[in-house]
């Protein structure tokens, strides 16, 4: 990737923000086989439905 704005971009998605680690977990499983919400949630062990707004 040549645009450095991307880059600092995608560092601070993949890197740097709350939430990074399991959108690398995400990303990493949806390059295997495209799943709905339903199955990325149970292949992480997540609850999508739990809302973070506080």
């Amino acid at each position: 990737m040549s645009d450095p704005a991307a880059r600092r971009l995608f560092w601070y998605l993949f890197a740097c923000s709350k939430g990074g680690e399991n959108r690398i977990k995400n990303t990493n499983l949806l390059q295997d086989t495209p799943i709905n919400i339903n199955r990325t949630a149970e292949a992480l062990q997540l609850d999508y439905k739990c809302s973070t707004s506080r």
